[in-house]
């Protein structure tokens, strides 16, 4: 058993009062402003997270077709099949733009470019082939020139033809002298730019071409229009966003969707507008605008995979397709082989031609779809990071992360769906994923840390008071820290104070044998201190041989008066488990003879909390009801009781055996003190040799108080024939005494019968 001397409790074991939360609402504070400052900063991972969020809220919900107004004619795999490999004779693209008029298009697009004249012309096949004969070759050469057949369908319908956006090194194996047999034309921007001054050049804003590739000029001559086909897929490969404009020498050029829109909708131009932070919209004609982002990048709602929005280039050479499908529709020409490379991902899918892509932006244009992402997203964005995480730094500490959790469930959860809401309702693109990530972060931070505090504390808590408090108590206090209030407070508790009688003799008589003494006072204080951590009660210090504890604090306990005298009547049980179990130790005069305690308990108002200096503190009592219990506690001697108690003690447990044992004034306080004893729990309390007994006890100190002291006398020896063994007989000794000399020496009949705190002199009072 560990030395109880030393218990004492030091600065350094006592938790100080310190602001919770404190130190992670800095690191809080300081993580969110991190946070803030990145999504301000537009860092790389956080656009990814972004666009992703908004991949997977297209895909979710994919945009509906309910009608068809552009139809792919597709030059897919079973087209190569029957009319042979890629590229075909232009004669036979020519037959598909007739074939195509003839049955009602409204427009023809091809997402395809003619940079070189057809190598299967017949002209340049008999130029190049080897081992003809006059005849064969001549008759080749009669025959009609291919591009000029192709030139001569395309400039019978209204037919827009594609380019291609290029870097130089991309573009020159295409720019050799061979493939550019006659000059190009001038190239005229179909484009018209509305803008004030301080606005961005065009080249700061849209993507920039070194290089425009172009069809050869024959055909670029019959086509009503011209657009660029090249798409730009974002750092992860998807193509989320199309330029609706490409850059070349300082003028804009228009996409290939873009053109189409404008040659059929009758436009000599489109309109770009722009203010001071870039590109507004983009203008069409009346009533039709597309949404861009600042770089003139429109965002397509993507639909799923739509089958019935192709044919194939076979069937309509082969003429089985139905007319129906044809007439009065936008067409664009295109491929979707395997082997042509024109394939591209979407936030809808992993693998879309690059036609199609094409095709969804005109039906976004013709159905008014497209996603709009407003320039103040990114304030709203901000605001919610900050607004969400203050409020996460400022719930936390105060509730802890099981109440914050409530407003962070309806706080994330009311951002996204509204989220998605403006998403699915109004097609408007607003970012919470970043700021939920970023709110769930702080609180997970937060919570962790606090938790780690709370932890700490707790540890804290078991380390200082495990050797004052029963284990039961210890964890209901880690588990409840708010009820230890270590800075101080008023509170009613019960004090008592245990002393070992004679103990100065036989320390005395120890003088030789300290480690003896040492083992004898760590026997006695072991099983006391047992006694008071098992109900419940706190042990505040040693003093040598006295143990001071109390009830009521650090933890309440509503019950603490009754807790108090319980473990008092242990303790004294405990001495005679003591006093039967023989010890090693050895005075001068040979082994101590029984050992015995006094116990004084009181119950009143005190100050309780850490007490002491800056270097040294201790978690104790202070008031005028402590130095009565001491004072009690040093009158059981003199009373021969083990224990007395305060009137107030016996009023707060009125269920246990009580026994009134006088009426004193206390040296030093103005008022006179009654005291009791207990002998007993409830139990006993109800016991008909008790209730006699404390009823020969009420009226012997009637009797004391009448001044009857031969009647008293003999009630008193009534007393003695009920103590039923218990630890009374003392008393009875005392109050003997006390009367034979009152009836020898009677005191003034006006005694108000309050003794001085001395039994052998309180019949001299008054």
């Amino acid at each position: 058993m560990p030395n109880l001397l030393r218990l004492r409790r030091r600065a350094s074991d006592a938790p100080r009062p310190r602001a919770g939360g404190g130190r992670e609402r800095w690191i809080g504070l300081a993580l969110l402003g991190m946070l803030v400052a990145a999504y301000a900063a537009d860092l790389g991972p956080i656009t990814t997270l972004r666009a992703k969020l908004f991949d997977v809220m297209q895909a979710a919900r994919p945009r509906a077709v309910t009608q068809h107004p552009v139809i792919i004619v597709d030059i897919d795999d079973d087209s190569l099949a029957v009319h042979g490999q890629w590229p075909w004779p232009r004669t036979v693209l020519a037959r598909l733009v007739e074939r195509l008029t003839e049955m009602g298009a409204a427009l023809i697009g091809f997402d395809i470019i003619f940079l070189e004249p057809d190598r299967l012309d017949p002209g340049r096949l008999a130029g190049s082939l080897d081992g003809l004969d006059a005849e064969t070759r001549a008759r080749l050469q009669a025959m009609p020139d291919n591009d000029a057949v192709f030139a001569n369908a395309i400039r019978a319908s209204r037919v827009v033809l594609g380019r291609v956006a290029a870097t130089r090194a991309a573009a020159d194996p295409f720019l050799s002298e061979s493939s550019e047999p006659s000059p190009l034309p001038p190239l005229a921007s179909r484009i018209a730019v509305r803008r004030s001054e301080g606005v961005p050049s065009l080249a700061r804003l849209f993507v920039d071409a070194p290089v425009l590739l172009r069809n050869i000029p024959e055909l670029e001559a019959a086509a009503v229009g011209h657009g660029l086909f090249s798409l730009f897929p974002e750092a992860d490969g998807i193509v989320r966003r199309v330029p609706m404009a490409v850059v070349h020498d300082g003028d804009p050029h228009p996409t290939l969707a873009l053109e189409i829109l404008r040659v059929a909708f009758g436009q000599d131009s489109v309109v770009v507008e722009m203010d001071a932070a870039g590109v507004a919209a983009v203008r069409i004609a009346a009533g039709m605008v597309i949404p861009t982002d600042r770089l003139g990048r429109a965002w397509p709602y993507f639909s799923g995979p739509d089958p019935s929005r192709s044919v194939s280039a076979h069937e309509v050479l082969s003429g089985t397709v139905d007319p129906a499908r044809i007439r009065d529709r936008l067409l664009l020409i295109g491929t979707s082989a395997s082997g042509l490379l024109d394939m591209w991902s979407t936030p809808v899918e992993p693998a879309a031609s690059g036609v199609a892509i094409h095709a969804q932006l005109i039906e976004n244009a013709l159905a008014g779809t497209f996603l709009h992402r407003p320039r103040f997203a990114k304030t709203i964005e901000l605001a919610l990071l900050v607004v969400g995480g203050g409020l996460i730094l400022w719930l936390i500490p105060r509730l802890g992360a099981g109440w914050t959790l409530v407003p962070f469930v309806l706080l994330t959860g009311g951002a996204i769906a509204a989220s998605w809401t403006l998403f699915s309702v109004y097609r408007v693109l607003i970012d919470v994923g970043f700021a939920v990530i970023a709110m769930l972060l702080l609180f997970t931070v937060l919570s962790v840390a606090g938790r780690a505090r709370e932890q700490a504390g707790r540890r804290r808590i078991r380390t200082a008071f495990s050797r004052y408090l029963a284990p039961a108590m210890v964890e209901r206090l880690a588990e409840n820290p708010q009820g230890l209030r270590l800075g101080g407070e008023t509170r009613t508790m019960s004090i008592l104070f245990c002393d070992v009688r004679n103990f100065t003799a036989i320390a005395e008589a120890s003088r030789r044998d300290p480690e003896g003494l040492t083992r004898l006072i760590n026997r006695v204080l072991t099983p006391l201190t047992e006694v008071v951590l098992a109900r419940h009660g706190t042990v505040d210090k040693y003093i040598g041989d006295c143990l001071m504890a109390f009830w009521n604090a650090p933890l309440d306990d509503s019950d603490h008066a009754r807790h108090a005298c319980l473990a008092a009547l242990e303790m004294q049980a405990a001495m005679h488990r003591v006093n039967e179990t023989p010890g090693r130790e050895v005075t001068d005069s040979g082994p101590p003879g029984p050992l015995a305690v006094g116990i004084g308990i009181n119950t009143g108002a005190v100050v309780v909390g850490n007490m002491g200096s800056d270097q040294r503190f201790d978690y104790s009592v202070l008031g005028d009801a402590v130095n009565l219990a001491a004072r009690f506690e040093a009158l059981s001697k003199d009373y021969r009781l083990g224990i007395i108690v305060g009137e107030e003690t016996r009023l707060a447990a009125e269920d246990l055996a009580f026994l009134e044992v006088d009426w004193v004034q206390v040296r030093g306080r103005g008022e006179a003190s009654r005291i009791f004893t207990v002998v007993g729990d409830e139990e006993v309390a109800s016991t008909a040799t008790f209730r006699s007994l404390a009823d020969s006890h009420a009226r012997l100190f009637a009797a004391f108080r009448q001044q009857q002291w031969r009647q008293a006398l003999e009630i008193l020896e009534a007393c003695r024939q009920s103590t039923d063994g218990w630890p009374i007989a003392g008393l009875y000794d005392v109050y003997e005494q006390r009367l034979q000399a009152l009836a020898s020496d009677p005191p003034r009949p006006d005694r108000d019968g309050a003794g001085d705190a001395t039994p052998e002199t309180s019949h001299k009072s008054g």
